[in-house]
Parts: structure tokens; C-alpha cells; sequence
């Protein structure tokens, strides 16, 4: 019976995620400014993960940049900079993935993040290096205030 369970629990999440591929295929192929691909990219992931809060940011001479945030549904560029401490700016640079379950594990106290004074402080918390051309060209993180909203599987 566990077996089963099993097996139709990762039947749904192969499904997810194939229809998680084929939508944003859908999406970057349409044409659309940035801008419009990079929040509909933030609303698809909102729908199919715990994300609450959702950020691509790119990579800056000396740094990086928030270049679109969705946080409890308010959209828009986060009213405060990165800054140089922040988990995304370590991904970018080493472009490895990291994946915090619990306030405790990140290696600084995440910020709250707010978009037109709407924030969140998160509790959990995935960043994922964006590589194009085999280099981190930017970082996509999704961050809930649930503790063990991901786990390695969302990471993969």
C-alpha cells in the first residue's frame, strides 16, 4: 500500500513537472518584453510549488540585481537592493545550488523582502543558479514562510 503511495506521489510530481517544462517552453518562445516573461515565469512557478515568494535576478559588474519579484501575489522590483551578503549573490558567484529548509540553516538572517511595501520574511528558502552559455548569468529563488516547504526533489 506505502508502494503505492509512493509510486502515484512521484507520478504527480513527473507530471508537474513536465507540464511545468512545457508551459515555460510555451512562454519563452512567445514574444513578449522581458519584463512580461519574467512575471508570468514567477506566477507559473508560484502555482505549481509553495511559493509564496518568487525572484529572478541577474548578474551586475559588481554584484547582482532583482530584476522582477512576485511576493504574496504583488508584483514588481523589491524595494531595497541585494546586497553583497545575500544567499543569492553566494549562488550566483559559485553557481551552486542551495536549498534551506529552516530559518536556522541559511548562513545569514534572510531579510524581509518587500515589493511596493508588501513583505514577507522567509523561512525556507531554494536558490537555483540561471547558466547560460555554461556561466551563472543570474538566480532564480523561491522562498516560503513554511518551514520544509522544499526539499531535494524540488531542487532537481
Amino acid at each position: 500500500m506505502k508502494a503505492t503511495a509512493t509510486r502515484t506521489a512521484a507520478a504527480k510530481r513527473d507530471q508537474r513537472d513536465r507540464d511545468l517544462v512545457r508551459r515555460t517552453a510555451l512562454l519563452l518562445s512567445a514574444n513578449l518584453p522581458l519584463q512580461e516573461v519574467f512575471g508570468q515565469i514567477c506566477v507559473l512557478l508560484s502555482a505549481f510549488v509553495d511559493a509564496p515568494i518568487v525572484l529572478i535576478s541577474s548578474a551586475l559588474n559588481e554584484g547582482i540585481r532583482v530584476e522582477y519579484a512576485l511576493i504574496n501575489g504583488t508584483a514588481g522590483v523589491p524595494d531595497d537592493p541585494v546586497p553583497p551578503t545575500s544567499v543569492s549573490y553566494s549562488v550566483l558567484t559559485t553557481g551552486k545550488p542551495q536549498l534551506f529548509r529552516n530559518r536556522s540553516e541559511w548562513p545569514v538572517t534572510p531579510a524581509p523582502i518587500t515589493v511596493q511595501g508588501v513583505g514577507v520574511r522567509p523561512e525556507s528558502g531554494m536558490f537555483v543558479p540561471i547558466v547560460f552559455g555554461g556561466q551563472a548569468v543570474g538566480v532564480l529563488s523561491v522562498q516560503s514562510e513554511r518551514t520544509d516547504a522544499y526539499d531535494t526533489n524540488d531542487q532537481e
